[in-house]
């Protein structure tokens, strides 16, 4: 059955091309051989016989080339067609005819992607004869390339194999790619996927076509839906990650990052297990509700943008008094206080976090009162309270604020963000005892 069928093939194929070069009016000018041989125009198994024309010889040998190739994909896409009716389904059938067809009517343009096409050279045929004829009415010279090419049925079924094999591979690459796409991590990864699927879309026909459409569209959706998730966010330092909701999306394209109002430096811009870490330095800077570094990321489909704002004042501290210090004795004897709370009201200038280290109060000609380890923090503007024991007795003649209504001394502090210390020095501050 096989074997007819091939003869029918052939039979059908071969038969498109007979050229009458004898026609009336015309004139055989030149030509490779004086009289042609008797295999031009004929019909002869195991070949392709077939003749290109044009208007130089040089033309009409593309003009063969370009129809072995295309009798060679027409007889794989009927073979493959009519081996496939006893055990595949209409649907599939019809693809690979259709696939083939598109191949075999923009042969110029994709025959080179078909890797059963690739081999076919006119160095490879066994016979050719050429001639340029003349119309004798319009003077009109026309080359004609005849070519005498091997194609047996041994060649057919290879190629078949060959053209099998290489949807089988197109339709695994299809799906692998659309199983992928929920889990697709990688901004290029996605954009690389695309161009994979719209090439394979160019390639299918039918269903698997619109497949490859879907998943075009199912990437694009996914590109849209990336953000940008703020990690952190202090003063001179951003770190943050693309997102599409919970997922991670890594992207290997350096973000743009820019200060609009130009009052900040960018430092640096580095990637990240997650994302991406900025440094900036904003020292010229004022205190502006539109100080913010820009970031940007140009991706297909998606044009990325965040603003991230900062105070200037931010990690800033400053600390200051107004208020008494209060000296509260639960226990007073004639001559001492004991069971003693020293409370400072100490202000903030800013809302940013800082430590209380210690306190030290310098009385005049007075053994000096010293609270160390104190590590109590306070955040926000405004005042705060600080409650320190102290863990010794005080002579009342010598500490009571009726004796001594005036202190110096120092609190030192440091910022929680910053780490850096500094010093707010007590000059002649206000003191109230109980005692």
């Amino acid at each position: 059955m096989k074997k007819i069928t091939h003869i029918l093939l052939f039979a059908m194929l071969f038969l498109a091309f007979v050229p009458t070069q004898a026609q009336k009016g015309k004139k055989v000018i030149e030509s490779s051989e004086r009289r042609a041989p008797d295999w031009v125009n004929g019909l002869e198994k195991n070949y392709i016989i077939i003749v290109g024309t044009g208007a130089t010889l040089e033309d009409a040998k593309q003009d063969a080339l370009l129809r072995i190739k295309e009798k060679i994909i027409r007889a794989v896409a009927e073979n493959v067609q009519f081996e496939s009716q006893m055990d595949r389904k209409e649907e599939m059938l019809n693809n690979i005819s259709n696939y083939a067809e598109t191949y075999e009517s923009t042969t110029k343009t994709q025959a080179t992607d078909v890797s059963f096409v690739k081999g076919i050279a006119l160095n490879k045929a066994e016979a050719f004869y050429w001639e340029k004829v003349k119309d004798k009415s319009t003077d009109k010279v026309t080359a004609h390339y005849h070519v005498k090419y091997p194609f047996s049925s041994i060649e057919l079924k290879k190629l078949v194999m060959a053209f099998e094999k290489k949807d089988r591979e197109l339709t695994e690459q299809l799906n692998s790619i659309l199983n992928e796409v929920p889990t697709m991590n990688s901004v290029e990864r996605m954009e690389g996927a695309i161009k994979e699927l719209q090439q394979l879309q160019d390639r299918f026909m039918g269903p698997r076509k619109d497949q490859a459409a879907t998943g075009v569209s199912r990437i694009i959706t996914r590109l849209k839906s990336i953000t940008i998730h703020p990690e952190v966010n202090r003063l001179g330092l951003i770190e943050y990650s693309l997102r599409v909701g919970n997922q991670t999306i890594k992207a290997s394209k350096k973000p743009r990052v820019l200060n609009p109002n130009q009052c900040a430096t960018i430092k640096t811009v580095q990637p990240t297990e997650s994302g991406w870490k900025i440094k900036y330095d904003p020292q010229y800077c004022y205190e502006d509700p539109n100080n913010l570094i820009r970031v940007m990321h140009n991706i297909r489909h998606n044009r990325l943008q965040h603003d991230f704002h900062f105070n200037i004042n931010a990690e800033k501290v400053e600390i200051y008094m107004h208020s008494d210090i209060l000296v509260n004795a639960e226990t007073v004897t004639d001559t001492t206080a004991k069971d003693i709370t020293f409370t400072f009201n100490i202000a903030s200038k800013y809302e940013s976090p800082f430590t209380i280290e210690s306190i030290v109060l310098k009385y005049d000609n007075l053994a000096p009162i010293s609270f160390n380890n104190i590590n109590r923090t306070f955040s926000g503007k405004g005042e705060h309270e600080l409650k320190l024991k102290l863990d010794k007795e005080l002579e009342i003649d010598k500490y009571s604020s009726n004796k001594e209504s005036m202190v110096n001394g120092m609190i030192y502090y440091k910022g929680k963000e910053s780490g850096e210390r500094d010093t707010y020095k007590l000059y002649k501050h206000n003191i109230t005892t109980n005692f």
